[in-house]
């Protein structure tokens, strides 16, 4: 059975709690943006903040190389029953899997 917000709250659905990107050419000059949707289905706005802070860990593990990048502003606000989405530039070195927490 599908899950109901609370009345009078927001409350944020992600897809999923991990997120693939799509795989791009390592050594492109332009990588391109992929979006990753967040849904509130709430009866009210919902408030985020995305902590990339953790995106600085991985870059440096990574040769200091902007591997992974949010372009989203980090605090969003989520309209009633409504989604946004974050847009994320994904830039690989190696054929490796990266992994990060947001």
């Amino acid at each position: 059975m599908g899950q109901t917000a609370p009345a009078n709250k927001p409350c944020v659905f992600f897809p999923s709690t991990r997120f693939q990107f799509e795989p791009v050419e390592i050594g492109l000059t332009e990588y391109p943006i992929q979006i990753y949707e967040i849904y509130n289905g709430g009866d009210v706005a919902a408030e985020l903040e995305i902590d990339d802070s953790m995106l600085e860990d991985l870059n440096k593990e990574n040769y200091n190389a902007n591997i992974l990048e949010c372009l989203t502003k980090n605090k969003l606000i989520i309209p009633p029953r409504s989604s946004v989405e974050t847009r994320w530039r994904f830039s690989p070195i190696e054929a490796i899997t990266y992994l990060a927490d947001i």
